[in-house]
């Protein structure tokens, strides 16, 4: 059984990716934005008694907020080419918020050419 690891890396490299990801990560940030600022104002404003779903979804809404917010980040890292403009500090912001959620490991791309 042979446990080395293949020659050429799996990563879908194409140029393609950069004009199509841009726009499709605006728009999940503009929706996704959207929608978490009318969950927050519901969960903050109208709701009477606060149960643990209550805080669960909150705290979803907020984390999620989090999530969003490095999506321009990224879009612009493909419009530019795979170019990185923000610094390695930022770089590491970042993917430290994208990663610490237990969502954004699955949607967000952690390779950052810092």
């Amino acid at each position: 059984m042979n446990l080395t690891p293949p020659a050429e890396c799996c990563a879908f490299e194409s140029p393609i990716l950069d004009q199509v990801l841009p726009p499709i990560l605006i728009m999940e940030f503009m929706f996704g934005l959207m929608g978490n600022v009318v969950a927050l104002w519901m969960f903050i404003f109208h709701m009477d008694t606060w149960k643990p779903n209550s805080v669960y979804l909150t705290h979803l809404a907020v984390a999620d907020s989090i999530v969003l917010f490095c999506l321009p980040f990224r879009a612009d890292y493909y419009r530019r080419g795979k170019n990185w403009l923000y610094g390695d500090v930022m770089c590491r912001i970042l993917l430290f918020s994208a990663g610490s959620q237990p969502c954004g490991r699955d949607l967000l791309p952690h390779r950052c050419s810092c």
